[in-house]
């Protein structure tokens, strides 16, 4: 049987995600902030993210009654029960499965290439009609391209990448743990078409969101060996 939260729960769910003007504010200059400057991690603000996912603050401060969304991989949880309902009831916003209609498209879980290959990348002439797309992850850390250690290892599950463009005139590097190469990749061929394409968020529990505008160039870094043992640190942003 599926969890399901009980209604005063749901109520008090609903009250939190109905962000007010000032942490709607807050998290919108966040994201903001960190696609002005791709390849940095920019923190979510930490009271927020102790009420709600920060994936989930992202998509609230970020739709409203004028938008579609998606949520892929909406599985119910104790908690918070679908998280699709829950940003319904908050903004107004229509939820749809149809990713070619989707402003906004919320990945609890990694999207597949095809499901990026589907989102909506406006024009040269309406570029602002292509999607954003905000993908949970287990972890991500962001800075500098700096001489590699010798031996160095990787998280188990991590790959990196690099992007530069305006905002990150030198190249920074990005680490995603839980999300595979194939994201960055697929993301990188949506927006070979700028200023059509898509902006997109790698956004982890911590609150971390590194944004990777459509302006950006992504280039996939070799595998590294993994570890299990290692722990993501946040490099020098």
């Amino acid at each position: 049987m599926r969890p399901i939260a009980p209604p005063e729960t749901a109520a008090l769910n609903l009250a939190a995600a109905r962000l007010d003007g000032v942490d709607s504010l807050a998290v919108f200059r966040a994201l903001l902030d960190s696609a002005a400057r791709p390849g940095r991690a920019v923190g979510i603000p930490a009271d927020l993210v102790s009420r709600l996912p920060a994936p989930l603050l992202a998509a609230l401060a970020l739709t409203d009654l004028d938008h579609k969304f998606a949520v892929l991989g909406d599985t119910e949880d104790a908690a918070l029960g679908c998280w699709a309902p829950l940003i319904a009831a908050a903004t107004d916003a229509q939820p749809t499965t149809a990713l070619g209609d989707a402003d906004v498209v919320l990945a609890r879980r990694p999207p597949t290439k095809e499901e990026v290959g589907l989102l909506r990348i406006g024009t040269a002439e309406a570029p602002e009609l292509g999607a954003r797309l905000f993908v949970a992850c287990r972890a991500v850390v962001a800075g500098p391209v700096v001489a590699d250690e010798e031996h160095d290892v990787a998280p188990a599950g991590s790959h990196r990448f690099t992007v530069t463009g305006p905002g990150a005139s030198m190249p920074r590097r990005v680490e995603v743990a839980g999300v595979g190469s194939e994201v960055p990749a697929a993301v990188a061929d949506a927006n070979r078409s700028f200023p059509a394409g898509i902006d997109v968020w790698f956004i982890d529990d911590a609150g971390n969101a590194v944004g990777v505008p459509r302006s950006s160039q992504i280039v996939l870094e070799p595998a590294l060996p993994h570890h299990e043992d290692i722990t993501l640190n946040d490099g020098d942003n």
